[in-house]
């Protein structure tokens, strides 16, 4: 029982890191001839994916007898993650320096933004 509901839970980290994946195409593609909305937008929607990740990767850790066969995904997933969220926040403040706000998070819940 707990195999099956591991590999479920996998295959939606998968569907999760897909749709990261998409974003991340999309700013390895992005020119400045583009919207810099575009950016901002997607980068308002990242906290998104990240919660839906975070509760699937907590749930099949909390079911694994070895949670810690786990830690290379979780660390690999992590770093792009932040990765991108750095690329996305440098293209905003090249294209959009007055307009331009950065986001620190406090944790993985909470945002501030600084102007």
């Amino acid at each position: 029982m707990a195999d099956r509901e591991i590999k479920e839970l996998i295959c939606a980290c998968g569907h999760v890191q897909a749709s990261s994946t998409r974003s991340q195409t999309f700013v390895q593609q992005y020119d400045e001839t583009q919207d810099v909305l575009n950016i901002k937008l997607r980068m308002g929607r990242l906290e998104e994916p990240w919660n839906k990740y975070e509760e699937i990767q907590d749930r099949i850790e909390s079911i694994d007898c070895d949670p810690s066969k786990h830690d290379d995904f979780r660390n690999d997933f992590e770093t792009k993650f932040y990765d991108l969220n750095v690329k996305m926040q440098r293209i905003v403040d090249e294209q959009d320096p007055k307009g331009s706000e950065q986001i620190q998070a406090t944790d993985a819940s909470e945002r501030i933004v600084v102007m």
